[in-house]
């Protein structure tokens, strides 16, 4: 299906390049407003429950812990991606603008790759995955979790015409995975890169 080109702009701005953000949260998403020049950005923070353990007993810890819990999570995983999923397919269904380029989507969130998927499909365009974390972490996941989620994460990988990576080292990943994709790294904007 040919590449797709790539070009980092510094100094992108969504008007002058005809880009549209539409978020199935609405209007005052996080993403329209970013869009929109009404936010600059924002931060999530969270409670580490452990504390200042040890980071290798922390690493223990929650492996056992993963372990003993692993049936209920992964089943949680996937239903409540799958519940969103419909949510977001909904409202790309009903979405007014139905001439797209290109679709986008980024993980982390497992639905936002499916609806990226839908989405291209039903729209006729390409589809670029953005993938910001593997889904499937063979240091952090119990062995089966593991396997399924690397299922997953090739079929998304695969179903894309092009994937991007927060990293090279993640771009590496994802390229010994599916060695026809186009894979290009895209910063986070953390990284003085």
């Amino acid at each position: 299906s040919g590449e797709i080109d790539i070009k980092i702009d510094e100094e992108f701005v969504y008007e002058s390049q005809n880009v549209k953000v539409y978020s199935y949260l609405g209007p005052q998403s996080t993403a329209e407003r970013f869009a929109r020049g009404e936010i600059q950005g924002y931060t999530i923070s969270s409670k580490n429950p452990l504390g200042n353990m040890p980071l290798w007993l922390k690493k223990n810890i929650i492996k056992v812990y993963s372990g003993l819990i692993f049936p209920i999570r992964i089943y949680k995983f996937y239903k409540n991606a799958k519940k969103r999923s419909i949510l977001i397919n909904n409202f790309i269904d009903n979405l007014e603008e139905k001439n797209f380029d290109i679709v986008f989507s980024t993980y982390s969130n497992l639905e936002n790759l499916y609806a990226g998927e839908y989405a291209a499909k039903k729209f006729g365009c390409k589809y670029i995955a953005d993938v910001r974390d593997l889904i499937a972490q063979k240091s952090k996941q119990p062995f089966l979790e593991y396997l399924i989620k690397r299922r997953t994460q090739k079929h998304v990988i695969m179903s894309a015409d092009a994937c991007t990576a927060v990293s090279n080292g993640l771009a590496e990943t994802i390229q010994k995975q599916a060695p026809s994709k186009q894979v290009v790294t895209l910063y986070n904007g953390y990284e003085r890169d």
